[in-house]
């Protein structure tokens, strides 16, 4: 799932937990990219696909600061903007 980008300094991007070749191509041609923000489900493979980014990614982009959002338990980005108001969700 690819989430809409927004014409801003911080757009939103959502991808799969998989990082395919083009997206590794992309993140190393964005010469102003300062940081990463992780945000996967609170559970066992979040957190897992969590550390594995968190190490491999500033191994294609050296000096990535790498961020995360901290999921509650059982929830997951998407059940999070359902459950609330979009006014939580500024960027």
């Amino acid at each position: 799932m690819v989430g809409q980008v927004q014409p801003t300094k911080y757009s939103p991007y959502t991808a799969p937990m998989v990082l395919h070749q083009s997206m590794k191509e992309a993140i190393k041609s964005l010469p102003d990219l300062e940081e990463i923000i992780l945000f996967f489900d609170g559970d066992e493979a979040g957190r897992a696909a969590l550390m594995k980014y968190r190490e491999s990614l500033p191994q294609i982009k050296p000096g990535i600061k790498i961020s995360h959002v901290e999921t509650p338990d059982g929830e997951d980005p998407n059940s999070l903007t359902i459950s609330h108001s979009p006014r939580y969700w500024i960027i």
